[in-house]
């Protein structure tokens, strides 16, 4: 490997020379940089072998002979040093578009498997469909917080579906009721927590310990038990018909939720979670009078 380092310079710097004297360059021109020209070239010749397939380098590895005929192909390279390295440069442009357009055409299948959509017929979370969530109704309850701030996880939570990798632009679209400047102006806010490819969105690894700090427990109400004290705030155990289970924080003794109604709450731990971080979405069977 030195030695065809040190034959693709010194080829370079005599291919440099020839050139200088050879074009009869103009007053703008140096020796020097007939010289750059020469060794740039020069330098370019394993890539070009490669380009066209050939396995001289390889052959100079058992052929002393092979050596010289690489030489001479360098010296010949820097002698032509700027339609050399014109040629080379757009033979291998061509060569990097041709593998990344097939490529594109390998991975976009696995893609588009990995990419939730707005036509996807099974979207759950936690095992109850997504289009029993009623994302677009006004719901009883909503994450406290700023409205920002709301967004964002709910953002994080349509990644809740590991089947899924990577969500459509019209899924989010459609889940959050966002439009294109909005839904940038939040991509462009999350920051690292979001990977973009085209019109698709995946989470990055700091994305999914985000969502990890979320638990999303949701399905409907079966029972509520009466409130028991817990210092300003009473607690409340809530079974749901799932069989999942949740301890209901608030600091009124009277929460408007009701059995039947479908919930979605944020937790850290799966079963705690205070009542201003539960969304629900009532029937208009299960409003009451």
């Amino acid at each position: 490997m030195i030695i065809l380092v040190v034959i693709m310079i010194l080829s370079g710097i005599v291919g440099g020379f020839i050139n200088y004297y050879l074009n009869s360059p103009p007053e703008d021109e140096s020796v020097h940089k007939s010289i750059l020209l020469g060794i740039g070239a020069s330098l370019l010749v394993p890539l070009f072998l490669n380009i066209i397939s050939s396995n001289l380098i390889e052959q100079c590895k058992s052929d002393m002979y092979k050596l010289l005929v690489f030489a001479g192909f360098c010296l010949v390279a820097a002698i032509f040093s700027k339609s050399f390295i014109n040629t080379v440069s757009e033979s291998a442009l061509k060569v990097l578009k041709k593998e990344v357009n097939e490529l594109q055409k390998e991975v976009k299948p696995i893609i588009d498997n990995l990419t939730e959509n707005d036509t996807n017929e099974s979207i759950e979370i936690n095992g109850v469909p997504r289009s029993d969530i009623d994302l677009e109704s006004e719901p009883v309850n909503r994450l406290s917080g700023p409205a920002e701030d709301n967004i964002k996880k709910r953002f994080l939570l349509l990644f809740s579906n590991q089947d899924y990798v990577y969500r459509s632009k019209s899924f989010i679209q459609k889940q959050l009721n966002l439009d294109t400047r909005k839904l940038n102006a939040l991509i462009e806010e999350l920051g690292d927590f979001i990977s973009v490819i085209g019109e698709k969105y995946a989470l990055t690894r700091k994305g999914i310990e985000e969502l990890k700090q979320i638990t999303v427990v949701t399905g409907i109400i079966n029972t509520i038990a009466d409130p028991i004290p817990s210092g300003r705030k009473s607690i409340y155990h809530v079974i749901l018909k799932n069989g999942s289970k949740l301890r209901v924080y608030s600091d009124n003794k009277d929460i408007d939720i009701k059995e039947n109604d479908h919930i979605i709450a944020r937790t850290v731990d799966g079963e705690r979670v205070d009542i201003k971080y539960i969304e629900i979405s009532r029937s208009k069977t299960n409003e009451g009078p």
